[in-house]
C-alpha cells in the first residue's frame, strides 16, 4: 500500500509506518575519511591581522551526522488534495501583496515597458540586447532563484548584486497571493512556464476565472491577465503558439534532440519517449515539494508519487534503469517515471545522471554548470560579461577567486585588508559559508576539515568601515530602515523566476534578515560579543544534527503590506534585481550547453574538469555516471 501524506497543516506529522530512526555513529576516522583527512590548519602566521576578537564559534560546513530519519515508500498524492495551509506559511496565509510589488509583476509582464525603464535609468544599455535577454529560452536551466544584495558605495551609487543563483529555489510558500483567486499561487506559474502542464480554463478549487470577473475586480485584471494560473487569454495565446509553431520550445525537459525539434507540448500529459508515471523527488523544503506534487496532480488529474531522495539512504526509493526514473510505492514493487520535478538540492549529481530518459526537471547539467555549483557560476558569469560586452549589461557580484586551496585561504584575505567570504563551492541552504573579519575567525575557519578540494574567496561586504576593498572599489550594504531601537539589520532579496514562452518571468519574492543588526564599527560587535555571521548571514535553514533542516521564519520578510516597506527598496530595485536575476540564469544555462556534446549529448567531463578541477567533485560525478553519460 502506497503511503499517504498525513493531513497536518504543515505535513510535520510521521508516517503511518513510524519507528524510531536508525542511529548511524561515526567513527573520528570515518569523518578524516569523508573529509579527505584534512583536519590539521593551516601553516599561516595570523598575527598579520591588527586584533583577534573573543567571538563565539563559527558554524561548521558539516556537523557529525547521528541520526536519520527512514524513508520507506514513495507517498501518493491525489488530484483535488490541495489545500493552502500545507503549502503556505502561515503568516503568508492572510498577507496582503504590497501594491508596489504587485504593480512590479505587472509590469514585468510586458518586456517593453520593463526595457523602457531599465534604459531610461541606465542610458548605457542596448535596448535591443535587453529585450533579446528577457526574451531568451533556456534549454536546460528553466526555473531558478537569485539572492541579491542592495548594496552603494561611498559616493552613493546603489546597486542590486547577485550573491549565487539556485536551481530549484525555494519561495512559493513565502509569496501573497497576487490575488484572491490565484488558489496555487507561483506553484501553478512554474509548472506551465515551463511546459510540464498546460493552462486550464479550471484549475480546481474555488478560483475566479478572468473570464467572469466582476467589474469590480478590473484593476488587477491586468496582472491577472497573464500570470493567473487560469487565464484564458493566456491559455489561448499558449494554445495557438503550440499550433503555428512560432518559436523553439522550452528544452529543459526534453531528453533528446530529436524531442527538441517538436513543437512546445504539455509534458505530462503528453510522454514522447516512455510510458510512466509523474513524480516529485526531493530531499529539502518539505511544505513547496509537496505542493508541487498536489498541483501537478490537480491539473494533470492523475496521481503523483512524492518521494524522499537523500544522499545517505543506503535503500533509498527511487533507483535508475536505462535512464529511466522508478519509484517505490510499496517493499518490492517500482513504477517507471516519465517526468519528474526534482527538489533534490544537495550535491544532487550524486544520485541523479546526467542524461535520463525521464524527464527532470531541472537537469542536473545545470546544477554542474552553475546552478548548484558557485565555482562554476563564477566562470558562467565572467563568460557572459564579456559576451555582452558593449550592451550595458553586467551580472554584478563581489569580486570573486575561484579554485582556491585551503592553505591559501589566508593570503588572499590578507589581499583585502583581512575582510572576505570564504564559500563552499557546492553546499547549499546557507551551509559552507563562512564571513571573516577577524583573525580568530580566519583560525576557526582553517580548523575545520574540508571536504572537497578548492574553495571560493569573495570580497566581504559589510558597513561603510568595515568591507573589503576589491578593484571595483568598496560596497557595504544598505540594509533595512531602522527600527523603534535605530537598528538596521542586513536583508538579501530572493527572486524567483520561471521560463515562459515569451521568455523569463517573475514568480516569487521574499526576503531574509540577518539575526543580528549591522554595526557601525567592529568593535561594538566586541562589545557584544557577537560574531560577523550574525550581523550578515541572512539564510533561514538551520541544519539539525541528524542532517534535516528547521527554518527560522522570524527573520523571514514577505512582500506584503507589513514587511516590504521595512526593506527600504523600490520597485526600480526590484526591476534591476529581476534583470540581474535573468542574466546570471542565463549565464549559466549557456555554460551548460557547451558543457553538452550536440552530437551525442554527453557530457564533456574534460572541459568540465578544465573549469573546475576538483578531485572530489570529479570522483562524485563520475561515480554516479557508469553508463556513457561522460565522453
Amino acid at each position: 500500500m502506497a503511503t499517504m501524506f498525513p493531513l497536518s497543516p504543515f505535513l510535520g506529522a510521521t508516517r503511518e509506518s513510524g519507528g524510531t530512526p536508525p542511529e548511524i555513529n561515526l567513527t573520528e576516522a570515518d569523518q578524516a575519511s569523508s573529509t579527505g583527512g584534512n583536519t590539521q590548519p593551516g601553516s599561516y602566521n595570523s598575527a598579520s591581522f591588527s586584533s583577534s576578537y573573543n567571538l563565539p564559534a563559527m558554524p561548521t560546513d558539516f556537523p557529525k551526522l547521528k541520526t536519520a530519519r527512514k524513508v520507506d515508500n514513495a507517498a501518493e498524492v491525489k488530484p483535488d488534495d490541495w489545500e493552502m495551509d500545507r503549502h503556505f506559511y502561515t503568516k503568508c496565509l492572510n498577507a496582503q501583496i504590497h501594491p508596489l510589488v504587485s504593480s512590479f509583476f505587472q509590469l514585468s509582464q510586458s518586456s517593453n515597458r520593463i526595457v523602457a525603464r531599465y534604459c531610461h535609468l541606465h542610458p548605457n544599455t542596448d535596448p535591443e540586447a535587453l529585450k533579446r535577454v528577457l526574451s531568451y529560452k533556456p534549454k536546460e536551466f528553466a526555473w531558478a532563484g537569485a539572492d541579491l544584495f542592495n548594496v552603494t558605495t561611498k559616493n552613493g551609487a546603489r546597486q542590486m548584486i547577485v550573491v549565487e543563483t539556485n536551481s530549484c529555489p525555494s519561495g512559493q510558500k513565502s509569496m501573497p497571493l497576487l490575488s484572491e483567486w490565484e488558489e496555487h499561487g507561483g506553484y501553478l506559474r512554474v509548472l506551465q512556464g515551463v511546459g510540464l502542464v498546460k493552462p486550464s480554463n479550471n484549475s480546481g478549487g474555488d478560483q475566479k476565472s478572468p473570464a467572469t470577473a466582476t467589474a469590480t475586480d478590473e484593476p488587477t485584471l491586468g496582472a491577472q491577465k497573464l500570470v493567473d494560473a487560469v487565464s484564458v487569454q493566456l491559455a489561448e495565446a499558449q494554445l495557438k503558439e503550440v499550433e503555428h509553431e512560432r518559436s523553439p520550445p522550452v528544452q529543459s525537459f526534453s531528453p533528446s534532440a530529436e524531442a527538441q525539434k517538436k513543437p512546445r507540448t504539455w509534458i505530462a500529459e503528453r510522454p514522447d519517449e516512455i510510458e510512466g508515471d509523474l513524480a516529485v523527488v526531493w530531499d529539502k523544503n518539505k511544505m513547496e515539494a509537496t505542493g508541487y506534487a498536489s498541483v501537478l496532480a490537480d491539473m494533470t488529474k492523475e496521481n503523483v508519487w512524492c518521494v524522499e531522495f537523500y544522499e545517505w539512504d543506503d535503500d533509498p526509493p527511487v533507483k535508475w534503469e536505462d535512464g529511466i526514473m522508478y519509484v517505490r510505492p510499496e517493499p518490492g514493487v517500482w513504477k517507471p517515471i516519465r517526468a519528474a520535478f526534482r527538489y533534490v538540492t544537495a550535491a544532487p549529481w550524486k544520485r541523479i545522471p546526467l542524461r535520463t530518459k525521464t524527464r527532470i526537471l531541472n537537469p542536473i547539467v545545470a546544477c554542474l554548470a552553475g546552478g548548484r555549483n558557485k565555482a562554476m557560476a563564477s566562470v558562467a558569469y565572467d563568460l557572459f560579461n564579456a559576451e555582452m560586452a558593449g550592451t550595458g549589461l553586467r551580472i554584478l557580484v563581489p569580486e570573486t577567486i575561484n579554485n582556491v586551496r585551503k592553505d591559501e585561504v589566508p593570503l588572499r584575505v590578507a589581499s583585502w585588508g583581512g575582510f572576505a567570504v570564504i564559500k563552499n563551492p557546492y553546499s547549499n541552504a546557507g551551509q559552507g559559508v563562512w564571513t571573516i573579519t577577524n583573525a580568530k575567525e580566519l583560525d576557526e575557519f582553517m580548523a575545520l576539515p574540508q571536504k572537497y578540494d578548492k574553495l571560493i574567496v569573495q570580497s566581504l561586504i559589510g558597513n561603510a568601515s568595515w568591507s573589503s576593498t576589491a578593484r571595483t572599489g568598496l560596497q557595504y550594504h544598505i540594509g533595512s530602515m531602522p527600527d523603534k531601537k535605530n537598528q538596521t539589520f542586513v536583508s538579501d532579496i530572493r527572486c524567483m523566476i520561471t521560463a515562459t514562452p515569451e521568455g523569463f518571468k517573475p514568480v516569487a519574492i521574499y526576503a531574509r534578515r540577518a539575526r543580528k543588526p549591522l554595526v557601525g564599527h567592529l568593535e561594538e560587535a566586541r562589545k557584544k560579543n557577537w560574531s560577523s555571521w550574525e550581523m550578515l548571514g541572512t539564510n533561514l535553514s538551520v541544519k539539525l544534527a541528524d542532517g534535516g533542516f528547521t527554518t527560522e521564519t522570524e527573520r523571514l520578510l514577505l512582500m506584503d503590506r507589513k514587511d516590504f516597506n521595512s526593506l527600504g527598496i523600490s520597485i526600480d530595485d526590484l526591476i534591476d534585481g529581476y534583470v540581474q536575476t535573468v542574466l546570471s540564469v542565463i549565464a549559466i544555462d549557456k555554460l551548460a550547453r557547451r558543457l553538452v556534446d550536440e552530437s551525442t549529448g554527453k557530457f564533456n567531463i574534460k572541459l568540465f574538469k578544465a573549469l573546475n578541477d576538483d578531485a572530489a567533485l570529479l570522483k562524485e560525478i563520475e561515480a554516479a555516471n557508469t553508463n556513457g553519460e561522460l565522453m
